[in-house]
């Protein structure tokens, strides 16, 4: 189990595709060789919140 943070730079239209930074938090939990991981991104007026979820394999 994990918790820790990711960052990332994004673009978007409305914003004239300027680069965005992010920190959003992480986290994480493992079983042998595969994890689960899941970040949350908050939302903005008439845009909803994403929970973004992968699973991962350590080969």
């Amino acid at each position: 189990m994990g918790l820790g943070y990711t960052a990332a730079v994004t673009a978007r239209d409305d914003y004239s595709y300027i680069p965005i930074p992010l920190v959003l938090p992480l986290a994480s939990i493992s079983y042998d060789k595969l994890s689960f991981q899941a970040t949350y991104i908050p939302g903005t007026y008439n845009n909803g919140n994403v929970f973004f979820a992968w699973l991962r394999y350590q080969f």
